[in-house]
């Protein structure tokens, strides 16, 4: 796995549990007696039906967003020790910005006073220094 594919996949499980969020939510407020309940007809044969489905599927969503989340935890600390071993601390920020905290280009370009274009050269000097656990590829 190349660096910059390891890295990412913090961001890919942080963005997939968002949209889990955003289901389970959803889930939730149809639950919770939202006007959309009546709106549509789930196959259920009464309205205490419906919202039982609701709740089932809410709760469904809810343990596999605890799995991720947990799955998150662990990849996050493998990715913390990756970028821990860019020594420069210029170029250490630059990735924990960019791979844990999720920050935009132009954000970090700002925080550190630097052009987006300098701190893309910055970032690709640090990708060539990070030393990927052997486990993790």
């Amino acid at each position: 796995m190349k660096t910059k594919e390891f890295l990412r996949q913090y961001y890919w499980l942080d963005r997939s549990i968002r949209a889990e969020v955003e289901r389970r939510d959803a889930w939730r407020r149809l639950a919770e007696g939202s006007p959309n309940v009546l709106r549509k007809d789930f196959g259920a044969s009464s309205q205490g039906d419906r919202v039982s489905h609701f709740v089932a599927k809410a709760a469904d969503l809810s343990e596999i967003i605890d799995r991720r989340v947990a799955k998150l935890l662990r990849l996050k600390k493998e990715v913390v020790l990756a970028i821990d071993t860019v020594e420069d601390p210029k170029l250490n920020e630059i990735l924990k910005r960019r791979y844990i905290d999720l920050w935009a280009w132009g954000d970090i370009a700002e925080e550190m006073g630097y052009s987006r274009r300098y701190v893309w050269e910055l970032h690709g000097e640090a990708l060539r220094q990070v030393k990927i656990p052997a486990a993790a590829t």
